[in-house]
């Protein structure tokens, strides 16, 4: 159980910072908010 909430933590760790970076690239990209 605290290894699954752990596989569970790092996954939404790892979606964050690929939204993060996804929608920096955007904004960089274009200046549209």
């Amino acid at each position: 159980l605290k290894e699954d909430f752990n596989n569970k933590n790092i996954k939404n760790i790892f979606i964050n910072l690929i939204k993060y970076c996804y929608f920096k690239f955007i904004n960089k990209n274009h200046k549209v908010l």
